[in-house]
């Protein structure tokens, strides 16, 4: 009897002990097929490799990677509600985000852009947690974020971003964060931490490989913009080029925003037909317009109090009507680029205020946009300059290296039709070290020329995306 028992035992034990011979097998496989990220260093580990001495890349360990940050996001407390609400770094963040569009407008002129200086702020405030000094002085002021301390910018950050993650049932808005470090540096903890706890950022540290850590970024941002932007960095072809990327490029620090929402009431297609738009030019074009009528929330032209020479109305989505989309149309012999300089110097909260419900109609036309903007002039142009030239960001990674931030752009793309409204933008931050009147009564607005738009949470103030159309037809 003892016998039949032990034989038994023993055959459990040989087949659990197969089971994970060929499970650890099968795991490293796949780990090694998926190019996992490496798993981020804890705050006391300092283990992490060193600026490599050779041009050869070293074998990467098996990779992992950071829990979901989506596991973080928490519902905010009636006391969080509150402070968001008060939130400074709201009024903060749109100051910022109308210096960029007027630069991005100056630099391209009469052109159709469409930017989010939301995921701009997020992106540059997450490089901000590694800068120092003067360096870091002159950011926080680019940003307009000067008057903050880091705390208090990186709690409005992290309430913020909860706040926006899906705000309704009905309307789809996603903010991610990540960081993909090469493991040839030291990349410091408390930055890693400061960021994934606060921007809730994915840490991945990677053994740079030209082709591998390419694809794997450009799948984390397919992902995070539902593949609407499929990718942002292209393997290089020249071999010495190659390698000299693997060991030089330190990290990339990535925002990604999608916004995917109905209108609360939809444009009817039969409404819809080919209209008249007047270029800045002159020219005139046939292109699809809607159509809708219905009560707006609307702001006329040129009270005296506000000293504006434009129209605007709300499109709201949802059925609560959380967001909304903005439209500003100058008044006739108004250009749209001096619009949007004058109003960097409109309150902003006034503004919005000073909306009011009136019975009317409203010609939009469809439109679709792709774009993408180098961010390094357009930020030079608000006086970011050492970021760019080789600052102190000596609280990032662990090296003797002076680094800079190398490349910062942002793609992006929006379709406004009658259904709604579909958004995305990604924002890209590379580190590398140096080489050496009274409103209208009865409205009838029609878009027929030149317009700015914005995309707008109206319980916070947050501006998250902007853009200017000065000719529907052309999508790029």
């Amino acid at each position: 009897m003892m016998s039949q028992q032990k034989r038994k035992l023993y055959r459990i034990h040989l087949l659990l002990s197969l089971s994970l011979v060929y499970g650890c097998k099968s795991s490293q496989s796949n780990l090694l097929l998926n190019q996992k990220p490496m798993p981020m260093p804890s705050s006391n580990a300092q283990t992490a490799l060193s600026p490599s001495p050779t041009l050869s890349p070293a074998p990467s360990p098996a990779p992992s990677q950071t829990p979901n940050a989506e596991l973080k996001i928490q519902a905010l407390s009636p006391a969080e509600i509150q402070e968001v609400a008060a939130n400074p770094l709201v009024d903060a963040n749109n100051r910022f985000a109308l210096k960029l569009f007027n630069v991005l407008a100056e630099e391209h002129k009469q052109k159709n852009i469409f930017v989010s200086p939301l995921s701009v702020s997020l992106a540059f405030q997450m490089v901000l947690n590694g800068a120092d000094g003067k360096n870091r002085a002159e950011m926080a002021q680019a940003l307009e974020i000067d008057q903050f301390t880091p705390e208090q910018v990186n709690r409005g950050a992290h309430l913020l971003m909860r706040k926006l993650l899906k705000p309704a049932a009905d309307i789809q808005l996603e903010v991610a964060n990540a960081i993909f470090a090469n493991d040839r540096y030291h990349l410091l903890p408390e930055f890693a931490k400061i960021n994934q706890d606060n921007f809730l950022a994915e840490i991945r540290n990677l053994h740079f490989t030209n082709g591998p850590t390419q694809t794997e970024i450009n799948a984390w941002v397919s992902q995070q913009t539902h593949t609407k932007i499929p990718s942002v960095l292209e393997p290089l072809e020249d071999p010495v080029e190659a390698e000299f990327w693997e060991n030089n490029v330190v990290m990339y620090l990535i925002n990604a925003l999608y916004f995917k929402a109905n209108w609360t009431h939809k444009f009817e297609t039969f409404e819809t037909q080919q209209k008249v738009f007047t270029l800045a030019d002159g020219q005139k074009k046939q292109v699809p317009m809607m159509r809708q009528f219905n009560t707006f929330r609307y702001l006329g032209p040129d009270p005296a109090d506000l000293n504006r020479n434009f129209q605007a109305i709300e499109l709201p989505y949802g059925k609560g009507r959380q967001l909304g989309m903005y439209i500003f149309l100058p008044s006739y012999g108004a250009s749209l680029s001096q619009m949007i300089r004058e109003m960097g110097y409109l309150d902003l909260k006034k503004l919005f205020d000073s909306f009011v419900s009136e019975p009317g109609s409203l010609s939009l036309p469809k439109f679709k946009l792709k774009d993408e903007f180098d961010l390094i002039k357009p930020m030079q142009a608000l006086n970011m300059l050492m970021a760019f030239e080789g600052g102190d960001f000596s609280k990032m990674i662990q090296a003797e290296d002076t680094l800079k931030i190398s490349k910062a752009f942002q793609k992006s793309l929006i379709e406004v039709n009658e259904e709604g409204t579909e958004a995305a933008a990604v924002t890209v931050i590379e580190m590398a070290p140096l080489p050496s009147s009274e409103p209208m009564r009865r409205i009838e607005m029609i878009v027929d020329r030149p317009f700015m738009y914005l995309i707008r949470d109206n319980e916070t103030g947050q501006i998250l995306f902007m853009g200017n159309v000065y000719d529907p037809s052309v999508e790029a």
